[in-house]
């Protein structure tokens, strides 16, 4: 299932908005594509990451899909990739992608390239 963030939001706002679509997916059960690409948060630093990570593990408690995030290759993908970090430490399969296409094929269970 997709949940796409858009627009300018806070933190809180993201941290919200995330939970909403991991708990989306676990109720019907399904792979989650978080689609970031459209969504500005201002001052949006790594202690932001970290806090919507953890926000985001405890609502996925028990998840048993991936979840990709699909988001611009830019300065901002490397707080991107902290939360994949962030996440996985937690016990979650996040990936983060700029590629729709190979975060679609890496959902439905594809691997990855040495190169992606």
């Amino acid at each position: 299932m997709i949940h796409v963030l858009a627009g300018t939001m806070t933190a809180a706002q993201a941290r919200d908005a995330v939970t909403v679509g991991i708990d989306e997916a676990a109720r019907r059960n399904a792979p989650l594509l978080l689609d970031i690409r459209e969504a500005t948060i201002p001052g949006f630093a790594y202690r932001d990451a970290f806090a919507i990570a953890r926000a985001f593990a405890d609502a996925a408690d028990g998840y048993p899909h991936r979840v990709a995030v699909l988001d611009h290759y830019d300065d901002a993908f490397l707080v991107t990739q902290f939360f994949e970090a962030s996440t996985a430490v937690r016990g979650l399969d996040v990936k983060a992608f700029v590629d729709e296409e190979d975060a679609r094929g890496w959902l439905s269970g594809r691997e990855l390239s040495p190169a992606a």
